[in-house]
């Protein structure tokens, strides 16, 4: 062996060995980097079906804590999809088959039908939603699966606000606006050295397939489900139940094997609507109660004919809680509504607690 290579194994001065050791020390450092920066991130995916208030909570969360600026929230955007929104849920109203309008409103229904802006028909739908055919086609729009929003008597009653020339959307019309989510959205939330990732992706059946791409990313999950759909059906196919179809997806998802987070967090959303309707429409009158009547005590089964609402969530509740296959995971509930902005301020808070001081050591968040 020559004297300058023994010299260079002595001392450490190989070129090559140099390189290798900086090549090494670089992505050590990295590591440690991108361990930190992963510890101090805390991502949320929001599941569920579609129409279950996912969108809504993520515009509250938005509104919340970005210095409660409409801006934030794109409010000229919601001028044109407020106006369709009130548009678009009387068309497709008046086009059901089963929803009969009275021979003197019919110049006004085909005035509608063959509006493109909401400004053209205004006062036509005005004096559609006046009379009381359309009204009770409204109140029973579930049972009879028109599939329109169950906040368009909001959109009518505010129809002609919706059609001035300077309307600019208020923090309620812009969490009451309807816009089917497609792709993925997510906002970033500080909470003093924690960055928490809100991730929302839509839940209809041509958009599920989105969220298993992102299980590798997230730490754990907030289900999210519509109280009120007991009786409605799914878009889709306009037969499938949505209570019966929700319970399966929330059954599929927290048995899956590829995406198992310590905990689940369901929120049972809708509650507003939920409390009001039960009062008419008792739980019996959903197919899904129907079939599974058999199955339960006497005092549910009487709670099932009843109207009172507390009752009825309960029932409800243990339906999401026998379907819970995630056994070896904390399940958090939580009764919601997503419209309410202070009552999304105070259970993200509580989730967001929950979630921090929780033990995280298999995601790296040993706190």
């Amino acid at each position: 062996m020559s004297t300058r290579l023994i010299q260079c194994c002595a001392t450490g001065n190989d070129p090559d060995l140099n390189v290798r050791d900086g090549t090494h020390n670089a992505i050590e450092r990295q590591l440690k980097k991108d361990k930190k920066i992963f510890r101090q991130t805390l991502t949320i995916i929001l599941l569920g079906p579609g129409d279950a208030g996912k969108t809504t909570f993520m515009k509250q969360i938005k509104y919340l804590h970005y210095s409660k600026d409409l801006r934030v929230l794109e409010q000229d955007k919601f001028i044109i999809v407020l106006r369709r929104n009130c548009l678009e849920s009387m068309q497709t109203l008046l086009l059901f088959e089963r929803v009969n309008v009275p021979e003197d409103l019919k110049r006004h229904k085909e005035a509608v039908i063959a509006s493109v802006e909401l400004p053209e028909c205004v006062n036509d739908i005005l004096i559609l939603w006046e009379n009381k055919i359309i009204k009770e086609a409204f109140r029973r729009s579930s049972e009879l699966g028109i599939p329109i929003p169950s906040t368009s008597n909001y959109f009518w009653d505010n129809a002609i606000r919706f059609s001035e020339a300077d309307f600019l959307p208020t923090v309620e019309d812009i969490m009451r606006a309807k816009q089917k989510t497609t792709g993925i959205n997510q906002i970033e939330v500080d909470h003093n050295s924690m960055k928490i990732v809100l991730v929302d992706v839509g839940g209809q059946r041509s958009e599920r397939r989105k969220w298993f791409h992102l299980f590798d990313s997230v730490n754990t999950a907030i289900f999210l489900v519509a109280l009120d759909e007991y009786d409605m059906v799914c878009e889709e196919d306009g037969q499938t139940n949505r209570l019966s179809e929700s319970l399966t997806l929330w059954s599929e998802m927290t048995d899956l094997a590829i995406f198992r987070p310590p905990s689940w967090i369901l929120f049972l959303n809708k509650w507003d609507i939920f409390e009001q309707k039960i009062k008419t429409k008792p739980l019996i009158t959903s197919p899904f109660f129907k079939k599974t009547v058999a199955g339960l005590s006497e005092k549910e089964k009487k709670v099932l004919e009843g109207d009172d609402p507390l009752e009825s969530f309960q029932v409800m509740k243990k339906q999401y809680k026998k379907a819970y296959k995630g056994k070896q995971r904390t399940l958090y509930c939580h009764l919601t509504c997503a419209l309410d902005t202070n009552s999304v301020d105070q259970i993200f808070t509580s989730v967001r607690d929950q979630l921090i001081t929780e033990d995280l050591s298999e995601f790296g968040f040993g706190l």
